[in-house]
């Protein structure tokens, strides 16, 4: 999309119409705000042609025609999201009840079924589901159905259809009823709901529950679910290889606890209570294995934890491995938290490397800091660093970690013996070619920093995404916004690894990503002159987020950079080249002796 200079107003309410478009989809499907980074770029344009310093009016103009749609919109999202949680919770109730449940249009089309609805459907020789649609393989009766469905939309009635099985000859009732339900494509579409009684009475009760509802043993619960399920005692006797004196003993016991004196009588009791509503034995899900402790192995001798910051906060870190090595800080990026190690731990041995990670203020345990800069960075550094008895340090920083690393080491001088940054981005003043993502990351720091409550609202609603379907979400994220990371994804560890780090970013919200997006906006223009320590550089070529043109300006920026260029890089490639970029990181400078 070519600026039109002439005719400004024009473009602008253009791109303020894209972008209003594109957040109202967004609201009405949760999983397009992974998609959103793709969308905007063409409408982030004017925010191309300025630094964050520069056209504030227009800048503030687009804005704040911007955020009350935003806000909207995700008022619009949040009753949507409700209205799929109320719709989950009743499926999953549905689920639970020991009848068969369908709920159909006026022309007999499916909107939903539970399973065993779905089950009798796929089993009966009476009852069909017809590519979607609900039939009686029998022509009257199917016209039957349809003339109690029109009644039952039309007045309100219910309407109840005996059925029988051909081959068994076991009937089957079937109840029309009217129903409301939300269909979230047409709120008015006209419903009934079918109600199919239960034939299979081997599986209408579980005898776990029955044993946890009227305290009975194992084999005193088998006894009663067969009763139930319409067994005599003998065959009951059989089956559990006991002999009929027995079961009649257990009997016995069965009538005790639960007040009753005849099987007529306990079979009532039993089917009016609570056991027909456990999932059937069938449809029990396996036990899901723990999931490991987000915490990985801290180092030996020293503790890995918390400490206090002058200002009261709890800021938490995490060590990985040789308690004796070279100390190097590693700044996460915004989807990382302590957790973050990239590549693993294993190598940080073989290097003889100590490596440290702190959650920046409002990631993972760390407390938030609302209107945080670079100096309470700085400040959060130095303690930390103080707390481990730590002089000088090597610093690393990943992504828009890398930018406040960056802007650190230019404070804390002669203390970072040297500074790597990995897929970072540059300082703002350093603009390289012009990139869209450039200026679609200006709108979202200039959103930020305008209204950071409702940037937070938006983040929490893609962090909300991502915990709950975190390799959808991967897929999503790679295929609009970085695709050179398909490669790197693939691989089942460094997927694992990613999920782990960014659930436990989020772990209470999203404002540490705000306050970073924040920090940027406000960060003062660092000075060349104060990063004389060696400063290692590596760059995708392909990556998606970050242009490679940012890390090309800082290598012609600084007087002391090396840069690698990853030609199939992406912005992840760091999994894959961790070893490579430690290695490179902490190998002795030209002169044989460390920095």
């Amino acid at each position: 999309m070519q600026e039109d200079r002439g005719d400004d107003t024009t473009h602008h309410t253009e791109q303020l119409s894209a972008l209003t478009l594109l957040m109202y989809q967004a609201a009405q499907d949760p999983e397009r705000w992974g998609e959103m980074s793709a969308l905007l770029r063409e409408a982030a344009i004017p925010f191309e042609d300025d630094r964050l310093d520069q056209q504030p009016t227009r800048r503030r103009r687009l804005l704040d025609a911007l955020v009350p749609h935003v806000e909207q919109a995700l008022r619009l999202g949040e009753q949507l999201e409700r209205t799929r949680e109320t719709r989950d919770l009743a499926v999953a109730t549905l689920e639970r009840l020991p009848i068969g449940i369908a709920v159909v249009d006026a022309q007999l089309n499916i909107i939903t079924l539970n399973r065993i609805a779905a089950g009798a459907l796929s089993d009966s020789q009476v009852l069909s589901n017809h590519q979607g649609r609900l039939r009686i393989n029998n022509r009257l009766q199917h016209q039957a159905l349809h003339e109690a469905l029109a009644r039952c939309l039309e007045q309100g009635s219910h309407h109840a259809l005996p059925l029988t099985e051909p081959a068994t000859g076991l009937p089957i009732s079937l109840l029309v009823c009217p129903s409301r339900t939300v269909d979230m494509e047409d709120p008015e579409r006209p419903a009934a709901t079918l109600f199919l009684s239960h034939s299979n009475l081997d599986s209408l009760v579980d005898e776990a529950l029955l044993g946890d509802l009227y305290d009975l043993t194992p084999a005193e619960s088998k006894v009663a679910k067969g009763l139930v399920s319409g067994h005599t005692l003998d065959r009951i006797a059989s089956e559990a290889r006991v002999t009929p004196a027995t079961v009649r003993t257990q009997l016995k016991s069965v009538f005790r606890k639960t007040d009753t004196g005849r099987q007529a009588e306990l079979v009532s009791v039993i089917l009016a209570g609570l056991a027909p509503l456990a999932p059937r034995p069938a449809e029990r899900a396996t036990p899901a294995r723990p999931e490991p402790p987000l915490e990985l192995p801290a180092l030996d001798s020293i503790d890995s934890g918390q400490l206090t910051t002058r200002d009261g906060r709890a800021l938490r870190f995490h060590q990985y491995g040789n308690a004796n090595g070279t100390p190097v800080i590693f700044f996460h990026s915004v989807r990382g938290s302590r957790l973050e190690v990239p590549g693993g731990a294993d190598i940080l041995h073989q290097l003889n490397l100590r490596l440290i990670v702190p959650d920046r203020a409002g990631y993972g345990l760390s407390d938030p800091l609302k209107d945080r800069s670079i100096d309470d960075l700085v400040s959060d550094l130095e303690l930390l660093t103080e707390h481990l008895g730590i002089h000088r340090f090597d610093l690393l920083g990943y992504s828009l970690g890398g930018f406040l690393a960056l802007h650190c080491a230019s404070r804390l001088g002669h203390r970072v013996r040297r500074l790597g940054l990995v897929s970072a981005l540059g300082p703002t003043h350093l603009s390289g070619d012009a990139d869209p993502m450039r200026g679609l990351f200006r709108m979202v720091v200039g959103v930020a920093d305008r209204a950071p409550d409702l940037m937070e609202n938006v983040l929490n609603l893609v962090a909300r995404g991502l915990i709950k379907n975190p390799d959808k979400h991967l897929r999503r994220f790679v295929t609009f916004t970085s695709p050179a990371d398909a490669p790197v994804f693939a691989q089942q560890h460094h997927r694992d690894a990613y999920v782990k780090a960014v659930k436990e970013a989020y772990r209470n919200g999203c404002q540490g990503f705000v306050e970073d997006l924040r920090a940027v906006a406000r960060a003062p223009e660092p000075d060349a002159a104060d990063l004389t320590m060696p400063v290692f550089l590596w760059h995708g070529e392909r990556d998606g987020q970050v242009p490679v043109a940012q890390a090309l300006a800082v290598d012609q920026w600084l007087p002391n950079s090396r840069l690698t260029l990853e030609p199939d890089g992406g912005h992840f490639f760091v999994y894959d080249r961790w070893r490579a970029i430690l290695t490179r990181f902490t190998e002795a400078d030209e002169a044989g002796t460390r920095s």
